[in-house]
């Protein structure tokens, strides 16, 4: 056998996690592109709020179990809109995941000023169970104003390892 100078053969090994990187990858845009035509939709002229939302809780003496969530809101001109939403909890066991997606049927702004929203999630990963399947009227604690909000502004205080973030846009159309 002729070897090139450098040139290792792939060793059994490699070949088996190239190939389950690769399975893996496969996998995960299948996923993608399942979610992408709602997300698409959901972008169109119908939109009138787009809203990013992102926690996290490091601060072992304010947050037990650590934990933190991550996702965007569509809330569309009639009525309707679109919601994903990752979360993740660091518990006893290790860390545990899950995401959330929520078909919204109808949404409002509650006495309070926050958006309400109405609808059926599916959720998939091991805190799924944490997650109500069906929401009604379901208080989001998201500022029906466009703005930026932080820690202070969204629970009035601040601590080490404690960090909010939430942007509401209302759209130009």
């Amino acid at each position: 056998m002729v070897r090139r100078r450098g040139f290792r053969p792939e060793s059994g090994r490699v070949k088996k996690l190239r190939g389950l990187f690769v399975c893996g990858f496969a996998l995960l845009m299948v996923f993608v592109l399942a979610i992408v035509p709602s997300a698409r939709a959901s972008y169109g002229s119908n939109s009138e709020w787009q809203i990013g939302i992102s926690g996290n809780c490091f601060n072992k003496s304010l947050c037990t179990p650590i934990n933190g969530f991550w996702g965007w809101v569509v809330l569309n001109k009639d009525g309707t809109g679109d919601a994903v939403v990752d979360d993740y909890m660091q518990g006893s066991t290790g860390l545990i995941t899950s995401l959330h997606q929520v078909d919204i049927t109808s949404w409002g702004v509650s006495a309070a000023g926050t958006f309400l929203v109405s609808g059926t999630a599916v959720s998939v990963g091991p805190g799924a169970e944490f997650f109500p399947p069906v929401l009604t009227d379901f208080d989001t604690g998201i500022p029906a104003a466009a703005g930026h909000y932080n820690t202070v502004t969204l629970l009035g205080f601040s601590a080490p390892g404690i960090a909010f973030q939430f942007q509401v846009t209302l759209l130009p159309h």
